[in-house]
């Protein structure tokens, strides 16, 4: 009830570090009908108390608003994959539409999904992890792709020819060591529950706080949490 929007969302996502079953009602309610803020903060908080049914409202809510509602909606749903509460079969349409858009956080963390799902590629020019393998996507994409491609072999939901050609060239061309490195082998499975962590930012002299600014938080997993410093 603060009249400070930073405040409210702060305390939107200390909410969602509270009992999952009594922080649901509120969280839901702020994702559909709070300010952006709150939306934004909803988001990122329904990833760890969040369930399954959330993950419509979650889409609705990455369509309807600007950004970084749809970085925070993509983690959401990649936090839910990776703790294992989405059927793929459910939820595999919905994130390969949520995975047109063209900003790369959200495809990483629509790539990071996929993989947790071990989901196939999507059909015709949807997101693919061998077209996102590409130099013209961002290290973020890139570095997730490689993880849906070994996830999606390893299921045999990819066509296995392609996507060892893909991690083959990768591991030897690609410009970032990080990326090489997860296309000649995959990151052991990602914790399915994250202990809660407080970062600290601080610009570049090492003591001054970042405050009122946008910071990316990229996770061993290859998800990126977007949130306000």
């Amino acid at each position: 009830r603060s009249p400070s929007s930073r405040r409210r969302a702060v305390a939107t996502l200390a909410v969602g570090r509270l009992d999952a079953e009594g922080a649901r009602p509120l969280l839901r309610y702020l994702l559909q009908r709070g300010s952006p803020g709150e939306i934004h903060a909803a988001a990122i908080a329904l990833g760890e108390a969040g369930d399954e049914r959330d993950i419509h409202a979650l889409a609705k809510a990455a369509k309807r608003y600007h950004w970084p509602v749809p970085a925070a909606a993509a983690y959401a749903l990649s936090r839910l994959a990776e703790r294992g509460l989405l059927r793929p079969h459910a939820a595999r349409a919905l994130l390969c539409e949520l995975g047109r858009s063209r900003e790369p956080y959200v495809r990483a963390n629509v790539a990071v999904a996929m993989a947790s799902m071990a989901a196939a590629p999507c059909d015709a020019d949807g997101p693919n992890p061998l077209t996102w393998l590409g130099a013209q996507h961002a290290t973020v994409v890139r570095a997730a792709a490689a993880r849906w491609i070994h996830a999606a072999l390893a299921a045999g939901h990819i066509d296995a020819d392609a996507a060892s050609s893909a991690l083959v060239a990768c591991a030897q061309d690609d410009v970032e060591a990080g990326v090489r490195a997860l296309c000649e082998s995959p990151m052991p499975t990602a914790m399915r529950e994250r202990v809660p962590t407080d970062l600290y930012p601080h610009a570049a002299d090492g003591t001054t706080p970042l405050r009122n600014r946008l910071l990316a938080v990229r996770f061993g997993s290859g998800a990126v949490r977007v949130s306000e410093g």
